[in-house]
């Protein structure tokens, strides 16, 4: 009979583990039977890896590299890293560099290839029909963009304001681009019509795929048809826009900056009595300008005169000055005038004051001879020889009266109220004489800038008190009947200078 002996069991041999590096796989530790090879633990790959750190994009400028973000490797020499060289940068549509301020000449030329078009750039669409050429412009014509004409000179286009200009951005696919324009993106706006609109984000029909083939570019949206920017002539009307075949062909042309080689011309500006010198210089070339040797303003040479009174017949003046570099000066003319005293008689020669009103309002038409009330008002306004006067806040007040005369009047109060109104005076006006008389023969007592009066002269016989209000510093005049005279009747109003 045979006898059962026992199994030996495995004779574990470790396999070790192998690290992995940047290029090569590495393998984790595991076991396996040296008698009989039988796989006790078995070995797993280890994936080859980077030890990366990230570097954060750096602009380039005129004289320094850039670089874009990248990632470099701490082990092994692997690296992202792309250089970007130095070069000038300019905002869309200006000549002058954002980081040194230099001007440049802007060309358009023809783009041959599209491998030579980048982000950042700044195109224009160009096509040509019966030798005029012309470029997609700024303007919406209802669903596609207009024409505007422009001028070729050799290899370059001449453009004007009303022509886009387009910066080329990533669009949704890759080696695609999405054209901006000044509101917002260029896109092909339908699927079963010719359309090229605007819209403000970048979507896939707004995705343009560029080739370029002799100098004819074919530019299609990312969409199944009406894609195709194309110039149209449009029977004398020409627009671009997206069709799925046919129409005439397109060019790019990309903007090209040279940095302009300036001679500058030099005026010198020489300083003034109020306004800085300086000296002047321009590009011949270019245009660009600056200055210097920048010298403070002279201030005015014054000479000083002294007052000199006007008479009777001569004019004087204020005390004034005069530059003696330019035609600065404070004189001021006093016209001749008579020194008058209390009586109106001039106290250098015979003359006697005359008075003649700058304007006298009549405060109605002249009508029958009976008293009229006329209409309740607020307000009244009326203009002669270039003077206004002005009644507001009127309170019982009743324009287009009459008294027993006939004469035009405005009435103030009733028989059981009193009435109130408010004169502006114009600025020159210097003395106000407002002629008020009885209603009919009934006491009348009114104030006026405060003061009281007491009117002894009655409408019925057409006779009226002056009072006479200075107004040479208050230009307001309050007039208003008193509870134990409340009505009143104002023929005319006087403005005197």
């Amino acid at each position: 009979a045979q006898n059962i002996v026992d199994a030996l069991g495995h004779t574990e041999v470790i396999d070790d583990a192998v690290a992995p590096t940047c290029t090569t796989t590495g393998l984790t530790e595991g076991k396996h039977c040296s008698v009989c090879n039988e796989v006790l633990k078995a070995q797993e790959v280890v994936p080859a890896q980077h030890n990366l750190e990230h570097y954060e994009a750096k602009e380039a400028t005129c004289t320094e590299s850039g670089y874009n973000a990248y990632d470099k490797c701490t082990i092994c020499d692997y690296s992202t890293y792309v250089e970007i060289l130095p070069e000038h940068k300019f905002e869309s549509g200006s000549n002058q560099c954002i980081f040194c301020k230099q001007t440049t000449t802007i060309t358009w030329e023809l783009v041959t290839d599209e491998k030579s078009l980048n982000l950042g750039d700044q195109i224009i669409i160009v096509a040509t029909n019966d030798d005029s050429y012309y470029a997609l412009g700024t303007n919406q014509a209802s669903n596609n963009r207009t024409a505007t004409s422009i001028e070729l000179i050799g290899d370059s286009v001449i453009i004007n304001d009303s022509v886009q200009i387009i910066i080329l951005e990533s669009g949704t696919a890759e080696g695609q681009f999405a054209f901006k324009v000044t509101d917002g993106y260029l896109y092909a706006a339908s699927t079963t019509s010719n359309h090229l609109k605007t819209q403000d984000s970048i979507e896939n029909n707004g995705s343009w795929t560029i080739t370029i083939s002799e100098g004819i570019a074919t530019v299609k949206a990312n969409q199944s048809n009406k894609n195709w920017l194309r110039f149209n002539p449009n029977n004398g009307s020409p627009i671009f826009s997206c069709y799925g075949s046919g129409q005439q062909d397109i060019s790019i042309y990309k903007a090209s900056y040279i940095i302009c080689n300036h001679s500058y011309d030099s005026e010198i500006i020489e300083p003034t009595c109020l306004n800085k010198g300086y000296t002047k210089h321009v590009c011949s070339k270019c245009g660009d300008s600056y200055q210097d040797n920048e010298e403070d303003a002279l201030g005015h040479d014054l000479t000083q005169y002294e007052k000199l009174e006007p008479t009777c017949e001569n004019s004087g003046h204020n005390a004034y000055e005069v530059c003696s570099r330019c035609d600065y000066t404070t004189y001021e003319e006093l016209s001749p005038r008579h020194n008058y005293d209390a009586d109106g008689k001039c106290t250098e020669c015979d003359a006697v004051k005359e008075e003649t009103p700058a304007a006298t309002f009549a405060l109605g038409a002249d009508g029958t001879a009976s008293h009229t009330d006329g209409t309740s008002k607020t307000s009244y306004s009326e203009t002669v020889d270039g003077y206004t006067l002005t009644i507001t806040d009127g309170t019982n007040m009743y324009t287009g009266a009459r008294d027993l005369k006939g004469n035009g009047c405005i009435k103030f109060g009733t028989g059981s109220n009193t009435g109130s109104m408010t004169i502006d005076v114009p600025v020159d006006i210097t003395k106000v004489i407002i002629y008020v008389a009885q209603y009919k023969a009934n006491t009348t007592k009114i104030t006026v800038n405060g003061t009281a009066y007491t009117i002894a002269t009655a409408s019925n016989n057409g006779e009226y008190t002056a009072i006479e209000v200075d107004t040479t510093s208050d230009k307001t005049i309050t007039f208003a009947t008193e509870s134990d005279g409340k009505r009143a009747m104002i023929n005319s109003i006087e403005f005197y200078k």
